[in-house]
């Protein structure tokens, strides 16, 4: 499972007793969460060493999705966190509009009578204050219940601003009543209090992110579904553009703002591959990073995310595939992690052509699941996986032995422990069961010749 933002390492990891150490990393109890570890190869087949010296600030972190409801807010710009579009009509229940006319951009082309468009910005926990507002083209729109632009027609005033009071608690949201279709509203930018002209990212946020020198883009580019989620298509023709009208939509960010993030933050970044994303979105995606990532970065490639796991669509779209390649002799979990290392080369076959045409290096990363080596055994056995891989990953979380975390009878029984009971009991769950974990793949690290990492970590 993937929490919003949990820490990553991003070289070898090593079974350890950390029982006093855990106190003083309350908020990430995990031992290997906090290993300093070597830097990632510089190109990808280059031999990495097994065993790298410890080097402060080598620790990375999950970036929590772009989304207008948790609270991160990464961006200056409040509308590049809107929600999807939900399609409007006058004087009928939330969402029973007519389906919307969008541009390429994102933004509405046209609306009927009647019809108008709403995207929620933000929900809870987003900076309180006067917002800038600024737009392009002819039409109304309120933002809140504040009113900007002019009726249309021939004579209106094209784009314009003025400002908005927003009390950082209540849902806000934008409303497109109507647009011009020669000139449609657009470019809407609600910009945060304090917040430069201009500016992409809120400097609270970078000032965050300043300590960790790798960060993974799962979350933002929305790699993980599940079959309750619509299917997805990811094309090069389809992706979300630096200029589209949300970041945080269902098609996930930008290629070139986690760039641009990488950049600012002179980190390198960690890019997982949605298991739906077709060829050409991933060549495409290589050649932009390729050609725009700042020199001295390199950038992690992996394929999708936790696809052992059954609460996501890629663990059931995967196995079906593996079935229907006649995979695995009958049985289907084989078949699972042989079409993983099949899909996990043709990935990385792609990206590396678009890196060798650009001269540039990057880590191919292949993961599996902490509890069980025999997964990454089996996928790096698949044709082509083992000379696709630079780096094997695990997420070894750390729970309480034999207590579900999601059972409400034994959290309520534990909140009443005191913390060194608590702390104790995290320490033989270390001990007895994830040095354990971390053995068994350091092992198998070694036996391939491939260097370990941590994908995710942190208390279950």
């Amino acid at each position: 499972m993937s929490p919003d933002a949990c820490p990553c390492t991003f070289a070898p990891l090593r079974p350890h007793r950390r029982g006093a150490c855990l106190l003083a990393i309350a908020a990430t109890v995990l031992a290997v969460a906090i290993v300093a570890l070597g830097a990632p190869a510089a190109a990808a087949g280059v031999a990495l060493p097994l065993l790298a010296a410890p080097d402060a600030g080598n620790l990375g972190t999950n970036l929590g999705g772009v989304n207008y409801y948790d609270g991160v807010v990464p961006f200056a710009d409040l509308t590049d966190q809107a929600g999807d579009w939900v399609p409007q009509r006058e004087g009928e229940p939330w969402g029973w509009g007519d389906p919307l006319t969008l541009r390429r951009d994102g933004w509405p082309a046209a609306l009927a009578p009647g019809q108008f468009a709403t995207a929620v910005l933000a929900d809870v926990r987003y900076p309180s204050g006067t917002y800038e507002v600024t737009w392009s083209g002819r039409g109304t729109f309120d933002v809140d219940g504040t009113v900007f632009g002019a009726a249309t027609g021939d004579g209106a005033a094209t784009g314009g601003r003025g400002t908005v009071a927003l009390d950082g608690t209540s849902i806000a949201l934008l409303n497109i009543r109507a647009t011009d279709p020669s000139d449609p509203v657009r470019d809407i930018d609600v910009r945060a209090p304090g917040e430069a002209p201009g500016a992409i990212f809120r400097a609270a946020y970078l000032r965050q992110l300043a300590p960790y020198r790798v960060l993974r883009f799962m979350d933002w580019q929305r790699t993980n579904s599940t079959l309750a989620d619509a299917p997805r298509t990811f094309t090069c023709g389809n992706r979300t553009l630096p200029g589209s009208q949300s970041q945080g939509t269902t098609a996930g960010a930008s290629v070139e703002r986690m760039v641009e993030l990488a950049n600012v933050m002179h980190a390198d970044p960690w890019f997982t591959i949605p298991h739906e994303a077709d060829p050409g979105w991933i060549a495409c995606h290589a050649r932009i990073v390729a050609a725009s990532l700042a020199p001295g970065l390199t950038p992690r490639y992996e394929f999708a995310n936790e696809t052992w796991n059954p609460v996501f669509r890629a663990f059931h779209d995967l196995t079906a595939e593996a079935v229907s390649a006649h995979l695995g002799g009958g049985d289907d979990y084989l078949g699972l992690q042989l079409r993983v290392g099949e899909r996990h080369a043709a990935a990385m076959a792609v990206v590396g052509s678009e890196f060798a045409s650009a001269g540039r290096g990057f880590v191919r990363v292949l993961a599996g699941q902490a509890a069980n080596a025999w997964v990454l055994e089996q996928r790096l056995a698949a044709e082509g996986a083992l000379a696709a891989t630079d780096e094997i990953a695990i997420a070894p979380y750390l729970g309480i032995p034999g207590v579900s975390p999601f059972d409400p009878e034994a959290a309520r029984i534990i909140a009443r422990w005191s913390e060194a009971e608590l702390i104790a009991a995290l320490a033989r769950a270390q001990s007895q069961e994830v040095d354990g974990w971390i053995a068994a793949h350091v092992a198998l690290a070694a036996a391939k010749g491939r260097r370990l990492v941590s994908y995710e970590g942190g208390q279950h």
